[in-house]
C-alpha cells in the first residue's frame, strides 16, 4: 500500500512481504522512483518475511541510494527484525533507523 505524504511517499508493508507480494510491488516501486520524492517505508505489520522480500528491500535502498532519494524506516516487527539480521543485512538495510 502506498501513500503520499508531503514531499514523500508511504509505504505501509503488510503481515506477510514473501515472494507472492513482492512481484506485485514493482510497478508501486518504479513510480516512486520516477517521482524522485523520498520514502518512508513502514515495517511496523510484518510478521513474515522470506529471502524475496529481503531482496526487494535490498533492491530498494540500493536504488534510493544510487538516485539520491532519502529512505525513512517506521516501526518496528521483531520479524523484519530478526530476518534482517539473520541474513546480515543490517548495513544495507540500515537497521539502525528501524
Amino acid at each position: 500500500m502506498m501513500n503520499e505524504m508531503e514531499n514523500s511517499k508511504q509505504i505501509k508493508l503488510k503481515e506477510c512481504l514473501t515472494i507472492q507480494e513482492v512481484s506485485g510491488m514493482t510497478h508501486s516501486i518504479k513510480t516512486i522512483f520516477d517521482s524522485g520524492m523520498s520514502l518512508l517505508i513502514d515495517v511496523s505489520d510484518i510478521q513474515r518475511i522470506d529471502g524475496a522480500g529481503l531482496q526487494l528491500l535490498s533492491a530498494i535502498v540500493k536504488e534510493a541510494n544510487d538516485k539520491m532519494i532519502d529512505i525513512t524506516w517506521k516501526g518496528y516487527s521483531k520479524a523484519f527484525n530478526d530476518a534482517v539480521l539473520h541474513y546480515g543485512l543490517n548495513k544495507i538495510i540500515n537497521l539502525s533507523t528501524v
